[in-house]
């Protein structure tokens, strides 16, 4: 079954920067196919692509990109401590304002 690239993956397996990506699909250059409005490159044929311009690939950069998508999927840190500040002062008004309109409630 063929693997399918959207330009992100390919800016990450070819090292070169996005722009370089659209100006080869507008010159015809790089195989693709647009979906949607989207352009999608067939793994295999952009290697054998790739190889015959001369082109360094790096083998492993599909996997590391994954494992950044699925990390920054995750809390970082300083979000997580943000999350938990705001939870607790939700929960600290919430009580105290009760306390309140119990106290000062209008008769």
């Amino acid at each position: 079954m063929a693997k399918w690239l959207v330009v992100s993956d390919v800016v990450q397996l070819l090292h070169v920067p996005e722009a370089t990506i659209y100006r080869w699909i507008r010159q015809g250059d790089i195989p693709c196919v647009v979906r949607r409005g989207k352009h999608y490159f067939n793994q295999s044929t952009l290697v054998t692509w790739a190889e015959s311009k001369h082109i360094h690939l790096e083998k492993h950069s599909l996997r590391e990109s994954k494992k950044k998508q699925k990390a920054s999927a995750l809390l970082s840190p300083r979000l997580l401590k943000l999350l938990k500040q705001v939870m607790f002062f939700t929960q600290f008004h919430r009580a105290h304002w009760k306390h309140f309109s119990a106290k000062y409630r209008p008769a």
